[in-house]
């Protein structure tokens, strides 16, 4: 019997780990940023700005890191779960990927938006120039120094004060927050330019490191900057990690089928697992000749042919415990199953083929 058929498989415990590993990566590098700014910040009440706002950038790191937890622990019930139906359970992964899927997107978004951000209040800090502009606002109106400190936003304070500090005329209160909005933007703007090269050659070591191709690296790293540095660089994260968190899902993917297919009998070489362009093959061969062949892709759905070696209907032996396997042992659900190409008895001179057919799992 020839058998090909295209599966979409999801294992949303893996999946929701590989986005949350990566997820919690960037939330490392802002964490290091912050200890940074603190080293200097916590030493002297001069950089109460500096202090208050990596206060408020650590409790949204905290609100995050919940999410995440939230999504691993409900990605794991739904691998452990076995009573309920087959639809519910199709239905829990799709609301619990575009969760992840989400988070995701802000979190790298909003992460590189803080790194940047970080970088502008710590070039602010020099302690004469902020000992300086603190005496020199202190000196100014009282109502002023007023409406500065009742500015909810730290980091817009710290402009403030700044721009206060070096203007010799008197302001208005409406000046005031145009020009420390302004000043406080174009302090962003040139730190994300600065920033471009830097962080497009460290996604680029990161990338290759995961086994991405090279040409799928060149299209996230080479592009045209515009004249919004912050959305370029959010731009070239946000691809980046959507490139990372596929390769790692295939990678899953690929391992579990492997364990699957191995405890049927099937010896897999490591020599006969190999990348091509957007997918992975993999061949598994029997001692008795049977021969099953695997291509995997990015977004974990993979397609199987077994279609060497076997007679009659005795490729079935094999596919449906490997099926089975797939979702019983290793806690995942086949979603969608197409037979690309069905011959049930190859060596029968009346042969009968059918393609194309689609099979809904229930």
């Amino acid at each position: 019997m020839s058998h090909i058929a295209s599966i979409n498989f999801v294992q949303l415990s893996d999946e929701c780990q590989v986005v949350c590993d990566r997820l919690n990566e960037m939330l490392k590098r802002v964490e290091s940023a912050i200890a940074d700014i603190e080293n200097v910040a916590m030493s002297d009440d001069a950089f109460a700005e500096a202090n208050a706002f990596t206060t408020k950038v650590k409790a949204q790191l905290f609100e995050w890191r919940g999410s995440m937890n939230d999504i691993m622990e409900t990605a794991y019930k739904w691998a452990q779960s076995r009573g309920i139906g087959r639809e519910e359970k199709i239905g829990e992964a799709s609301a619990l990927r575009r969760q992840a899927t989400n988070l995701s997107a802000i979190v790298s978004a909003e992460s590189t938006r803080l790194m940047v951000s970080i970088e502008a209040v710590g070039r602010n800090m020099s302690e004469m120039k902020v000992r300086k502009i603190l005496a020199d606002v202190d000196a100014k109106r009282n109502a002023t120094k007023i409406f500065i400190e009742n500015m909810e936003d730290p980091m817009l304070r710290q402009f403030a004060k700044i721009v206060v500090a070096g203007n010799d005329r008197r302001m208005s209160q409406d000046d005031i927050l145009t020009e420390a909005k302004s000043l406080m933007q174009s302090t962003i703007q040139d730190v994300a330019k600065e920033k471009l090269a830097s962080e497009s050659h460290r996604l680029s070591v990161e990338m290759k490191t995961c086994g991405i191709a090279p040409e799928k690296i060149e299209t996230v790293v080479a592009f045209q900057p515009s004249e919004n540095a912050v959305a370029d660089l959010i731009r070239i994260e946000s691809d980046a990690t959507q490139a990372i968190v596929d390769e790692g899902v295939r990678r899953k993917t690929l391992i579990i089928i492997k364990k699957a297919i191995e405890a049927r009998g099937f010896i897999v070489d490591k020599s006969n697992i190999r990348k091509q362009d957007d997918m992975v093959t993999m061949l598994a061969t029997k001692l008795s000749g049977e021969r099953a062949r695997f291509k995997v892709y990015l977004d974990g759905k993979f397609v199987y042919d077994f279609s060497e070696g076997y007679k009659g209907q005795a490729c079935e032996q094999d596919i449906a415990p490997f099926e089975r396997d797939l979702e019983e042992i290793y806690g995942g659900a086949i979603v969608h199953k197409t037979i690309d190409w069905s011959n049930p008895d190859k060596i029968s001179s009346h042969k009968m083929q059918v393609k194309g057919k689609n099979y809904q799992k229930k």
